[in-house]
């Protein structure tokens, strides 16, 4: 396992702009996808995926503008 994420990194690193921005995109279409595709279950949830949504945009946002 160790080693299968070392390579993913390593990948990772070679990222270029293009690349995080289709890699986004990827994300972005698959959500909407899942979706549109399980609404209801979504819908009978939606107060643990808005707590999710915060924590983690918290967290981001942090390890952003945190100070060197």
């Amino acid at each position: 396992m160790r080693i299968w994420l070392g390579y993913l990194m390593a990948q990772a690193r070679r990222y270029t702009a293009i690349d995080f921005t289709f890699f986004k995109l990827v994300l972005v279409s698959f959500g909407i996808l899942l979706g549109s595709y399980f609404a209801a279950f979504f819908q009978s949830i939606i107060i643990l995926i808005w707590i999710i949504f915060i924590v983690s945009w918290i967290a981001i946002m942090r390890a952003t503008f945190r100070k060197p």
